[in-house]
């Protein structure tokens, strides 16, 4: 397995930049319709190496979403805490 990953990442390195960000846009919708509760997939590829880095950055259509998880607050009574 590990001898087909520098052949694997050569034909990804070939793309042109213009189809490389048609699948990061798709990944994208994918991504927003399925599993908002994972890293947002524009920053999982930019964290590739520095050329999806840059190409991620430089394709707006990425980021024209923004999802911003709310977090879930649960109160505790702490010491000395009386209700009422």
């Amino acid at each position: 397995m590990d001898s087909l990953m520098p052949r694997q990442m050569s034909v990804l390195q070939s793309l042109p930049n213009e189809i490389l960000a048609k699948i990061f846009v798709w990944g994208t919708v994918l991504w927003w319709h399925n599993s908002r509760t994972k890293l947002p997939f524009p920053m999982t590829v930019g964290g590739v190496c520095t050329h999806w880095r840059v190409l991620s950055h430089g394709t707006p259509e990425l980021w024209k979403r923004i999802f911003v998880p709310f977090l879930r607050v649960v109160l505790v009574p702490c010491c000395g805490y009386q209700n009422g």
